[in-house]
């Protein structure tokens, strides 16, 4: 039993994001709000082959209050070929599209803080 609520707030990074998509997809239970940021699939299977072996259920969305998905325009390769997958499958989800945040890392924002994220989490 996963003791997650219908309040509840989840948010994923990369391979953590791809995780929430599998747990939310097999798992049949209405949570709150639901961010993924830059999630990732693992399209190449580097990983585990075995790890994103699942169908994607596109009604995932309805059980959540809001789900959104954030990516930016200059990330991986792979990273952007989940979000196409994501759109495909998802087509009712939220996405919110950046460009020059790359993979939402210190590097890549040029600082700690990532505020639009904070907005995406209590509007």
């Amino acid at each position: 039993d996963a003791s997650l609520e219908p309040n509840t707030i989840l948010v994923g990074h990369s391979c953590g994001g791809g995780f929430l998509v599998r747990w939310l997809s097999e798992n049949n239970q209405r949570v709150g709000r639901v961010v993924l940021v830059a999630p990732w699939l693992d399209p190449k299977k580097v990983i585990d082959p075995n790890f994103f072996q699942f169908d994607i259920n596109p009604k995932i969305v309805a059980l959540t209050d809001r789900l959104i998905i954030v990516y930016s325009t200059d990330d991986d390769r792979e990273i952007l070929s989940t979000i196409e997958t994501l759109k495909a499958k998802l087509p009712s989800a939220e996405f919110k599209e950046f460009k020059g945040k790359g993979h939402f890392v210190l590097s890549s924002l040029k600082s700690d803080k990532f505020p639009e994220l904070l907005d995406l989490l209590i509007d």
